[in-house]
């Protein structure tokens, strides 16, 4: 048995969460080629994500982003 505590920590600011809200997009297919989902129904998934980011890009106003750091999420582009 062991007992982990984990102190709070500080939540990105209203500014930094609306920016990775409207700018990033999830899919499961931007991991590793092994760990990409498989079967028909998924490459069907696949499709709605994609299409899905297309829609949400201009009413966004803001490109999609693939940050390199968690840091780069907060920066201006």
């Amino acid at each position: 048995m062991a007992r982990l505590v984990v102190e709070p920590q500080d939540s990105w600011d209203e500014p930094t969460a609306e920016k990775a809200n409207d700018a990033l997009a999830f899919t499961p297919w931007h991991g590793i080629v092994d760990h990409q989902p498989l079967g028909s129904i998924n490459r069907v998934r696949k499709a709605v994500y994609e299409a899905s980011e297309k829609f949400r890009l201009p009413l966004n106003g803001c490109p999609m982003s693939e940050p390199r750091s968690f840091a780069a999420i907060g920066r201006e582009s």
